[in-house]
C-alpha cells in the first residue's frame, strides 16, 4: 500500500465552496483506507466535514486536520472498519451520530475545544473501551456513548463546569442527572442520592447490569432509560416518578420483577416491551393511561391488575402476550385500542367488579368476561369504614356490659 501523502489526492474529495471561502468536504472517492483529510484544497482552507460525508467507507483510521472546525451529522456513520480517529484541535462540533456504529473503533481523542457533542455521537461503538471528556464541552446529548458494551469508563476533566464522572459514569455537573452509564459496567449499580433524573438512554444496552438500585431522590426517567438491559432481574420505581416512558424497559429479557408506586400516571409506548422473563403485573390506581405496545410480546406474562384510574389502553397494549390468562379490572372500562389483546393465551378470563360500568360496550363483546363480586374477597373504602365503625361499636357494648357486670359484683 503506498503513503496517505502519496496516494491522496484532492480530486479524490467532493466538496463545495462555502461563503467564507472555504470548503467543507462532502464527500471521498479515492481508495485509501488510512485517511489523512488534507488541510487545504485548491488552495483553501478545509473547514468542515458535511453530513454523510463518509458514510459507510471501508475506512480503517482517519486523521481530521486543525483546521477543521466542525463534523456533520453521520459524517463517519457505519465506518464498521474504523479503528482510530484523531480529531485536530480546531474541532468545535461533532454532529448527531457522527461516528455510530464504528463497531471496530478502539482509539478516539477529543480535543480540548470541542464544546458540542451530538445525539448518538458514538453509539454502537462495540470495541471502544473508554472516553475522555475536555474541559471545554458544554452539551453531550442523548445516548451519545450508548450501545458501546466495551465501554467502561467516561472520564471528565476536572476542571469541566458542565459535567462530571464518578466511577467512570457520566453526570451533569451538580449530580442530579445521571446521563451515561458506559456500557460495560456488570453487577450491581446504584445510584447515588444526588440523583433526581435519569436521562434517556442512560442504561441503553447495559448488558452486563444485573440490578440497579434507584434512589427515593429520583422523580424522573428518560425514554428508553433502561432499554437492552438484558440481565436485570428486578427494578423498584420510587414514589416520585410520574412517567414511565417510551420503550423505558424494553428487551430487559430478564425483568421477571417491576414495582410501581402510585405516583405513576402513565405508561409509555412500548414501555416493557419484549419483557420475557415479567410473569405478572399490578398497575396502580395513579395510572390513566397504558399506551400502545406496552407490555407487548412479554411472553409469559400469565396475570395482570389494572388499577382504578386507568381510562385508555392503547394498540396491541398485551399483544402476543402469549401466557396472559388472567387480566382483573378494579376499575370502569377503559377504552381499549385495536388489537389490545390479540395473540394472548385461549385460556383468557377478564374479570371486572360487580357495578362497572362500560364493560357491555362494543369494545367488550365477545371476551370472556366474568363479574366478581369484591376485590378478592376485600373491602372497598366505604365498606371498609362501615367494618370497622361497628367493630368499634361492638368494642365499646362489650366494655359497657363488663363494666355493667363488675358493678354487679
Amino acid at each position: 500500500m503506498s503513503t496517505a501523502t502519496e496516494a491522496i489526492s484532492p480530486e479524490d474529495f467532493e466538496y463545495e465552496v462555502k461563503d467564507d471561502g472555504t470548503v467543507e468536504i462532502t464527500g471521498y472517492n479515492g481508495e485509501e483506507v488510512d485517511l489523512i483529510i488534507p488541510e487545504e484544497i485548491d488552495g483553501k482552507l478545509v473547514t468542515s466535514i458535511a453530513e454523510y460525508a463518509f458514510y459507510q467507507l471501508p475506512l480503517e483510521s482517519v486523521t481530521i486536520p486543525d483546521g477543521v472546525e466542525s463534523i456533520g451529522d453521520y459524517a463517519f456513520y457505519w465506518c464498521e472498519e474504523l479503528t482510530s480517529v484523531i480529531i485536530g484541535n480546531g474541532v468545535t462540533s461533532i454532529g448527531e451520530e457522527a461516528f455510530s456504529y464504528c463497531y471496530s473503533l478502539t482509539s478516539v481523542d477529543i480535543p480540548d475545544g470541542v464544546s458540542y457533542i451530538g445525539d448518538y455521537a458514538f453509539s454502537d461503538c462495540h470495541s471502544l473501551p473508554s472516553i475522555d471528556i475536555p474541559a471545554s464541552v458544554t452539551y453531550i446529548g442523548n445516548g451519545t456513548f450508548g450501545w458501546c458494551p466495551s465501554l467502561e469508563t467516561i472520564d471528565v476533566d476536572e476542571e469541566n463546569p458542565n459535567y462530571a464522572s464518578i466511577d467512570g459514569v457520566l453526570y451533569t455537573k451538580d449530580l442530579t442527572t445521571l446521563v451515561q452509564c458506559p456500557g460495560g459496567k456488570s453487577g450491581e449499580f446504584t445510584i447515588p442520592d444526588s440523583v433526581t433524573s435519569i436521562a434517556m438512554d442512560a442504561f441503553a444496552a447495559c448488558e452486563f447490569l444485573t440490578s440497579i438500585i434507584i434512589p427515593e431522590s429520583v422523580n424522573s426517567i428518560g425514554d428508553w432509560a433502561f432499554t437492552e438491559c438484558y440481565n436485570l432481574t428486578s427494578i423498584i420505581i420510587p414514589d416520585g416518578v410520574t412517567l414511565i416512558g417510551e420503550a423505558t424497559f424494553s428487551w430487559c429479557y430478564s425483568l421477571g420483577s417491576v414495582t410501581l408506586p402510585n405516583s405513576v400516571t402513565s405508561i409509555g409506548e412500548a414501555a416493557f416491551y419484549e419483557c420475557h422473563s415479567l410473569t405478572n403485573m399490578t398497575i396502580p390506581d395513579s395510572v390513566t393511561n397504558i399506551d400502545g405496545w406496552a407490555f407487548s410480546k412479554c411472553y409469559n406474562l400469565t396475570s395482570v391488575t389494572v388499577g382504578k384510574g386507568v381510562t385508555s389502553i392503547g394498540e396491541y397494549a398485551f399483544g402476543s402476550c402469549e401466557s396472559l390468562s388472567s387480566t382483573i379490572f378494579e376499575g370502569d372500562a377503559p377504552e381499549v385500542g385495536s388489537g389490545w389483546i390479540e395473540g394472548v393465551s385461549s385460556e383468557l378470563a377478564i374479570y371486572y367488579y360487580e357495578g362497572a360500568t362500560g364493560f357491555d360496550g362494543p369494545d367488550w363483546e365477545g371476551l370472556p368476561l366474568q363479574v366478581i363480586s369484591s376485590p378478592k374477597g376485600g373491602f372497598d373504602d366505604t365498606s371498609l369504614a362501615i367494618v370497622i365503625a361497628a367493630i368499634t361499636i361492638a368494642a365499646v357494648l362489650v366494655l359497657v356490659l363488663f363494666v355493667l357486670r363488675s358493678g354487679r359484683q
